[in-house]
């Protein structure tokens, strides 16, 4: 499996960078490579190594492997910190600065953007009530923005092209 994880040590780094520079503490990515192929799923955690799962093998791949590889260029919303952000479960609510909820949006929308085909990115931020908040975005899809038992389409469609060449 370690040379096929190897093929996507671009891929990794993005992700990587995107986990650092997006404040999320969690970014998982389901990444499409066509059809008939399954697809691995990478997760990162900010400060972690990142894992690499395909089946039931699984792979961690230091950052110092990634030293060097420049990252697709992937726009990431400013660090926030949970303190900005809270949910309420019981109620279904969000509070948070104006704008903030669409610039995560927009970055996990980016994120599928730049990597392509159907794959599928989510990201998870702390919120100050301690519930993660959740957003999911696929190319050609409504984003999804998850809390507790709540889930929500968030805006239309990303417009873009969503299957593989």
């Amino acid at each position: 499996m370690w040379e096929e994880v190897t093929r996507h040590d671009v891929v990794m780094a993005t992700v990587q960078d995107f986990t650092e520079r997006s404040g999320a503490v969690r970014v998982a990515v389901l990444l499409d490579r066509g059809p008939d192929r399954e697809p691995p799923l990478l997760e990162c955690e900010r400060g972690q190594p990142i894992t690499v799962t395909q089946g039931e093998e699984q792979v961690v791949v230091p950052g110092a492997a990634l030293a060097g590889v420049e990252p697709l260029h992937v726009h990431a919303p400013k660090a926030v910190p949970a303190t900005a952000v809270e949910v309420r479960p019981e109620t279904g609510e969000v509070h948070a600065p104006i704008g903030l909820i669409d610039a995560l949006v927009a970055a996990v929308n980016d994120l599928a953007t730049a990597l392509g085909g159907r794959t599928v990115a989510m990201g998870d931020w702390a919120t100050r009530s301690g519930e993660v908040l959740s957003i999911a975005a696929r190319v050609g899809e409504p984003a999804v923005l998850a809390f507790g038992e709540h889930e929500f389409e968030v805006g239309p469609p990303k417009p873009g092209k969503s299957d593989p060449e």
